[in-house]
């Protein structure tokens, strides 16, 4: 039945919209007292740039905001009629940007602005600017096209959307390149619009805290101490960060302190006293730990700069520490307790990244303009190192010096090896963090990890191997150290998430031992829903937990998970796939947790998908089978199709089903696996395909029987991801391609339906997968286009939750759960109840705003108190016809001047839910 009073709670009408007062009549945005509506309040001056410019080269209604050059009005690329605009910003050091005209808007509504962009370099960022009455910006919402995810030199639909907040009166678009961009595009045929929202009710988020916990840190030293037994020493990041002392044998914690106003530790080393130094990235203060006293000194603020990147240490007693943001280095003696500083390594930098200690030698990387210099501690002197990027834009991160040769790591992993002597190159390799000093036992055997996997450099040979015959690892490296161990060494290194490996070469052997940290907050990575309803999440680099949500509170919290891609369910089990090295957990909740990286543990390891697979994001199951499909590694085309059969016990792992692609989303239904794929690989890679595929896979036969790209009427771009699918309860198989959702035929393969909701701008991740999730009120939850979107199946009428979200799940109450940060949050959304009296305000707003003329105004509100009245009488019929009249009304064409375009939008709307509604 029509509700006839307006409930006092957070409200969005038929139109999704939130009724508050907005505006007043002195709004500068407003029409002034005696003015008429205008016809069309979308209209965007000079939107497909036709109008001559001014004489001083101005262009009719668009505003310059950044920059004085880069736009301009142009004949050579044209979408429609003679003219569009040029953007050419040629400055990699300057940004630009230029504003449309002023369109008004209701808070509460979602509009967007469209255009047709023909990109021929570089990257172009679309921005919704909302305002106030008073002319402040409110609220900004962006899509962003550059030549690395979209097709170049041809026209693409552009896009972007918001909703308005409640103080919202007026938009503008926003055409921007960013500093660092060089580009140049073509801009043609703007337009403003509102977007009709499903009659949904939704809540006030409710943030439930941090709901993954991990110890992260940046930099740590590895020791071994006078007696033969070995101490790592690290710090957390957090607010404030956490010095700590581990006995390196059994992981127990000898020592820890807050450092107050510190939240990152970079710079950490032993120094030739024995005891460790470090500082972190606030302050400037530089502080000693001493291991025998287990206590903290505070040794004074540096007198270079407050951000202190690394240190390292001379053998004469002296400690360097490389700053920003001046590229500077200093200098303490430990004897005399003095600082010095050696000034700016390299004028015009800002980054004195990367410090290493070799012979007489100091060497001092530079950034963000990639140098490297050295400093002859005895006599003073600096010369400039050159690599084969010096000058390049890159940053010059670890140096170290190992028997004659220089190790000089830029940005994150490539590494030039020079000899010292001659300064020469002589190799070039990868790696990630640092590379380890020589073994103790031989002279000559160096470690580093790259691509999840241990591998190992011979400094006589000037040769690379990876290790075989051990599990690979996601360690990213802060430290290398040899220990020992059983009378011989043992490699020892600790990871960005303070744990500890040793690898013993002569047995070919990995042991892991776990220090006892307290671990803080990280970013949610992924998330889902089980059976029960518990929620499982996993963390950024580490961590697990599980929230129940009748005890609304987290009941587990396992900081050790390696990064959970993907979750899902088989079995009453819990299956996590996660990075790197594409790793498979199984966890019994029905068991105690007790973690490890073997079968019998709990979470255990019980499958690596090997084959150089990186990143399980994607995981289906049917009664027998569980499905998953892989991103692979680092430089590496072709994912994984993997299958665990549980009658068997037995896995079979398919690379390349389709070849060069990743598989980012899977469906099974009646016997077939549908599978969606992303043409981007792992890290470092490039597409070899321009379009995403389908594949069908036989899983009686273990087959793969169809692929192709699906023919999606409208699709406003070449379909680069395709996943999430879901089976849905019409029998069609649902797809996501990042904003556009589709249905298809699971026989024929014929796409029964398709929206395109959002833009295609593939601007977030290349492999996380788009969520579909089935409501029990019949609607499809997503994120498309990165955004928490309802849609309705049936009319693929859409409503926007929440935008800037990516990880969702419904749990059994219908409750809707999202990451938000390291936060997990919580809202609930329900039927909309738009009433008489909601329509009523709505045309009350309207009317205050001199967007509703007054007699149109009185006919409307007469016709609803005769629509009401007849319902109160029982006479449902009778109520719809007026309710009819009134929405013929407020769309006659002879009317127009007397209502606004977004009056007459919102009220049909409402109207129209008014008339759907029960009688």
């Amino acid at each position: 039945m029509i509700q006839k009073n307006l409930k006092k709670c957070f409200r969005i009408s038929a139109t999704g919209i939130l009724i508050v007062s907005l505006a007043s009549m002195n709004s500068p945005y407003s029409i002034k007292a005696k003015e008429k509506p205008a016809q069309n309040d979308y209209f965007i001056e000079n939107a497909g740039f036709e109008s001559t410019p001014k004489e001083n080269g101005a262009i009719l209604g668009w505003t310059q905001t950044y920059g004085d050059t880069g736009f301009s009005i142009d004949r050579s690329v044209v979408k429609e009629g003679t003219q569009s605009l040029k953007m050419a910003d040629s400055l990699s050091t300057k940004s630009a940007g230029i504003r449309s005209s002023m369109a008004r808007v209701t808070g509460g509504q979602v509009y967007h602005f469209d255009a047709s962009i023909y990109l021929q370099s570089g990257s172009l960022n679309m921005y919704l600017l909302y305002f106030d009455e008073n002319g402040k910006e409110v609220a900004k919402f962006s899509s962003g096209y550059s030549v690395k995810s979209v097709a170049a030199n041809t026209w693409l639909s552009g896009s972007v959307s918001g909703k308005a907040p409640k103080n919202a009166v007026s938009a503008r678009l926003e055409l921007y390149s960013g500093v660092a961009s060089v580009t140049n595009a073509f801009v043609d045929q703007v337009s403003f619009s509102w977007e009709e929202q499903l009659d949904l009710t939704v809540s006030d988020p409710v943030n439930l805290g941090e709901a993954v916990k991990a110890s992260l840190t940046s930099s740590a030293a590895i020791s071994t101490r006078s007696d033969g037994h070995s101490e790592l020493y690290f710090a957390t990041n957090g607010v404030p960060a956490t010095f700590y002392a581990i006995d390196g044998d059994t992981g127990e914690r000898l020592f820890s302190q807050p450092i107050p106003g510190a939240d990152t530790v970079w710079a950490i080393t032993e120094g030739s006293d024995g005891n460790i130094y470090f500082a972190g990235t606030n302050d400037g203060i530089l502080y000693r730990y001493l291991p025998a006293e287990k206590r903290i000194e505070t040794l004074g603020k540096n007198p270079s700069d407050t951000w202190i990147w690394d240190l390292a240490v001379s053998k004469d007693g002296k400690v360097y520490g490389a700053t920003y943001p001046h590229a500077k280095v200093f200098e303490y003696d430990i004897q005399t307790g003095e600082f010095k500083d050696l000034g700016t390594f390299k004028d015009g930098q800002k980054y004195a990244r990367g410090l290493g200690i070799s012979g007489d030698y100091l060497y001092v990387g530079i950034g963000s303009t990639a140098y490297v210099y050295r400093l002859n501690l005895k006599t003073g002197e600096k010369e400039e190192v050159h690599i084969p990027i010096s000058g390049g834009n890159n940053t010059v991160a670890n140096i170290e010096g190992y028997d004659g040769k220089l190790f000089i790591r830029v940005g994150g992993s490539t590494v030039y090896v020079l000899d010292e002597e001659t300064l020469e190159l002589v190799n070039t390799i990868k790696y990630t963090g640092e590379i380890s000093p020589p073994s103790p036992d031989n002279g000559e055997d160096m470690y580093y990890i790259l691509g999840a996997k241990l591998h190992r450099y011979n400094l006589k040979t000037n040769t690379t191997e990876e290790v075989s015959g051990i599990s690979s690892t996601d360690h990213t490296t802060r430290k290398f150290g040899w220990v020992e161990k059983d009378g011989h060494s043992v490699l020892a290194l600790v990871s960005g998430f303070s744990e500890y490996m040793q690898y013993d070469p002569m047995k070919n052997e990995v042991e892991y031992i776990y220090p006892d940290v307290e671990p803080q907050g990280v970013p949610i990575q992924s998330l889902a829903k089980a059976p029960d309803g518990k929620i499982y999440l996993g963390g950024y680099h580490r961590g697990m937990s599980v929230f129940d949500p009748r005890e609304s509170k987290i009941i587990h919290n396992l900081s050790w998970m390696p990064q959970p891609e993907g979750i899902g369910f088989f079995d009453g089990k819990v299956f996590f796939g996660t990075y790197g090295g594409a790793k498979i957990y199984q966890y019994d909740p029905a068991k105690a947790m007790d973690f490890g990286n073997t079968p019998d543990k709990n979470p255990g390891l019980i499958h690596d998908i090997e084959d150089f697979q990186d990143r399980p994001f994607t995981l289906e199951s049917s009664g027998n089978d569980l499905f998953i499909g892989t991103i692979p590694g680092y430089g590496e085309l072709g994912g994984s199709l993997s299958i665990y059969h549980k009658q068997t016990g037995q896995w079979e792992d398919h690379r390349n089903v389709v070849e060069n692609q990743s598989i980012i989303g899977l469906a099974y239904k009646d016997g077939y696996v549908y599978g969606g794929t992303s043409v981007w690989g792992g890290g470092g890679s490039n597409p070899a395909d321009e379009n995403a595929k389908i594949f069908v896979w036989d899983v009686k036969n273990s087959k793969k029987v169809a692929e192709f790209t699906p023919d999606i009427p409208g699709l406003d771009a070449d379909p680069k991801m395709i996943g999430e699918l879901s089976a849905g309860p019409d029998g069609l198989i649902w797809g996501a391609i990042d904003g556009t959702i589709f249905a298809m035929d699971p026989k024929t393969y014929e796409v029964k339906k398709s929206k395109v909701v959002y833009p295609s701008t593939y601007a977030a991740s290349k492999w996380r997968p788009i969520y579909l999730r089935w409501g029990k009120d019949g609607l499809l939850y997503t994120t498309l286009g990165r955004n928490i979107t309802v849609v309705n199946p049936g009319t693929l009428s859409t409503m926007l939750i929440k935008q800037n979200a990516d990880l969702m799940d419904i749990e059994n109450d219908g409750s809707l759960y999202y990451a938000s940060g390291a936060d997990l949050m919580k809202l609930e959304v329900h039927p909309g109840e738009t009433s008489f009296n909601s329509v009523r305000e709505e045309a009350e707003e309207y009317r205050s705003r001199n967007m509703l003329d007054q007699p149109l105004y009185k006919q409307l509100l007469e016709d609803l108190k005769q629509a009401d009245h007849q319902l109160e009488k029982g006479n449902g019929p009778n109520a719809i016809e007026f309710l009819e009249k009134a929405k013929e009304q407020i769309n006659k064409d002879s009317l127009s001047k007397f209502i606004s375009l977004d009056a007459k939008n919102v009220l049909t709307a409402s109207l129209d839910s008014l008339i759907r509604q029960p009688k």
